[in-house]
C-alpha cells in the first residue's frame, strides 16, 4: 500500500514537474530569441551602433548641424551655417542656397538631399535630419545660445509624438531628445559660422544666385578640428584612395571625408578597374580600427582582408 502510494506521488510529481520544465525551456528559447531581436534592434540605432559622434542637421535659420559625441570627456558640437550659403546639391540639381534645400527635398521627395549636401559641405557623414515642416527662425540677437532654443523646439512631445519629420527611428528620436535636453554650457560648444565673415564672400552676379559663396581655403581648416576622432588620429592609419568611377573629383572628395575624420590620405589615384561599390582593403590587424569601421558603416563600404603588403 505504501509502495503504491509512493509510486503515485512520484508519478504525480513527474507529471506536474514536466509542464514546469517545459515552460522554462519555452521561456528560455523565446527569451534568447527576444534577446537577439533586442540586440538587432539596438544595432540599427545611429546613436548606439558606433563609438564616434552622431551628426544631425535641423531645418532652422541659420541651419544647425549638431554633432553629438559619445565620449563623456568630449563636448557636443553645435554648428550654425548661414541659410543663404550657396551649396552644390548632388545628383545634378546644381547650386542652391542652403536654406532652400529643404523645400527642394520635399518637392523631389528626396529627403536625403539635405543630409548629402551637408555632408559634402563639412566632409563628414551626416546620419540624420529633423524637420518640423517649416524652417524655424532662431534668435541670434545678443549672442543668444542655441542650445536652449533647440530644447524648446524639439521637445519629447514634438520629436516622438508630434508631427516632426525625420529619418530617425523611435529609439533614436528618444536618444536625440535626451542629448538635446542634457546639453549644457560645460558639455557643448556652439560655433557661429554666420559671424565668421572671412569664410565667405558675396556670390558674383554671373552666378545667377544671390547669397554667399564659401572660401574653402579658410573654411576647411576651421571645421576640421571639430570633427576629428581622437582615436583615429592615434591609430595613425595611412590611406590610399582609388577612384574607380568615371566621375572626376570623387576620389578627392572622399579623401576629404577621411582627412576630416582624422585619417591621413597619402595618395589619390584613378583606377581603370571598375568596382560596383565602395571597398576597403585592409589587413587583419586593422580591420577593427575605428577608421575602417567608420567607412564600413557610414558609407556602406565592404571590407576585404588581405595578407599582401599595402605600401
Amino acid at each position: 500500500m505504501r509502495t503504491s502510494s509512493a509510486r503515485s506521488i512520484s508519478k504525480n510529481f513527474i507529471i506536474r514537474l514536466f509542464p514546469a520544465v517545459f515552460a522554462v525551456v519555452v521561456l528560455c528559447v523565446f527569451g534568447l530569441s527576444g534577446l537577439r531581436k533586442v540586440r538587432s534592434f539596438l544595432g540599427t540605432s545611429l546613436f548606439l551602433s558606433h563609438s564616434w559622434s552622431t551628426n544631425i542637421v535641423f531645418n532652422t535659420d541659420p541651419v544647425v548641424l549638431a554633432s553629438f559625441t559619445h565620449d563623456a570627456n568630449d563636448r557636443h558640437q553645435i554648428l550654425l551655417i548661414p541659410a543663404n550659403l550657396i551649396v552644390k546639391i548632388p545628383y545634378g540639381y546644381g547650386l542652391y542656397p542652403f536654406g532652400r534645400v529643404w523645400k527642394l527635398s520635399q518637392l523631389e521627395s528626396r529627403p536625403e538631399l539635405v543630409s548629402q549636401a551637408t555632408a559634402d559641405l563639412f566632409h563628414r557623414a551626416v546620419d540624420g535630419w529633423v524637420n518640423t515642416g517649416e524652417t524655424v527662425k532662431l534668435n541670434m540677437s545678443g549672442g543668444s545660445p542655441v542650445g536652449p532654443q533647440l530644447q524648446s523646439l524639439f521637445s519629447l512631445q514634438s520629436l516622438v509624438f508630434g508631427k516632426t519629420q525625420s529619418n530617425l527611428q523611435v529609439l533614436d528620436r528618444l536618444l536625440l531628445w535626451w542629448n538635446i535636453f542634457s546639453m549644457r554650457s560645460h558639455n557643448s560648444l556652439e560655433s557661429d559660422f554666420t559671424s565668421m565673415k572671412q569664410l565667405y564672400s558675396q556670390a558674383p552676379a554671373t552666378l545667377g544666385i544671390s547669397g554667399l559663396i564659401l572660401n574653402d581655403a579658410a573654411f576647411l581648416p576651421t571645421v576640421s578640428d571639430r570633427f576629428e576622432d581622437v582615436q583615429v588620429r592615434k591609430d595613425g592609419l595611412t590611406v590610399k584612395v582609388f577612384n574607380t568611377t568615371s566621375v572626376s573629383g570623387i576620389g578627392q572628395n572622399f579623401g576629404r571625408f577621411i582627412n576630416a575624420f582624422g585619417g591621413k590620405v597619402i595618395a589619390i589615384e584613378n583606377k581603370n578597374q571598375k568596382e560596383p561599390a565602395c571597398q576597403v582593403v585592409t589587413s587583419q590587424q586593422n580591420k577593427a580600427k575605428v577608421l575602417v569601421l567608420y567607412l564600413e558603416r557610414s558609407f556602406d563600404c565592404s571590407i576585404h582582408i588581405t595578407s599582401e603588403s599595402l605600401d
